[in-house]
């Protein structure tokens, strides 16, 4: 939880720091294409670690059938955030679409590709999340199955209480 926590954090803190980098790297992205660059690179990088994190987060949750317990909504919760701040950063770089500059144009299809990536990885950790809180969670006698004739059984009950 801690690290994991750590990490939606990171997202975070880039994403805030780039709403300031958007009003002004907007302006400037024509002219000053150096500072735009490293701005943009250094976003690229920082997204693109993230999601290679929470990719190996999601497969360790699953592969040691992580508890997530009452941690479990409120890191959805935090996923959610993040993933909403990643969409708002790529639409203001796809805004960016007449820029002309070589550098400049491939630094932000580079910065918009490890958005979209961190967002896919965002997206997977909370279906791990779910994923692991079903496992966990209480059975209700009658209502599980595990071999064809039990769900045959299970999906008749359940036509019959709807």
């Amino acid at each position: 939880m801690d690290l994991t926590d750590r990490q939606i954090s990171r997202i975070d803190r880039v994403s805030y720091a780039s709403d300031v980098a958007r009003l002004v790297l907007t302006p400037l992205a024509a002219i000053v294409g150096g500072v735009a660059v490293f701005m943009l690179n250094k976003m690229a990088t920082s997204f693109t670690d993230s999601a290679i994190w929470f990719r190996g987060a999601s497969k360790s949750a699953m592969d040691d059938n992580i508890n997530f317990g009452p941690d479990a909504k409120t890191l959805v919760d935090r996923t959610e955030a993040s993933k909403k701040h990643l969409l708002e950063i790529r639409a203001s770089l796809l805004g960016l679409a007449d820029v002309k500059r070589p550098q400049v144009r491939a630094a932000i299809d580079r910065a918009i590709a490890a958005t979209v990536d961190a967002y896919d990885a965002l997206e997977g950790f909370k279906w791990a999340m779910y994923e692991l809180e079903a496992n966990h969670s209480p059975r209700i006698e009658g209502m599980t199955a595990s071999t064809p004739e039990e769900f045959d059984i299970l999906f008749k009950r359940l036509a019959q209480e709807a």
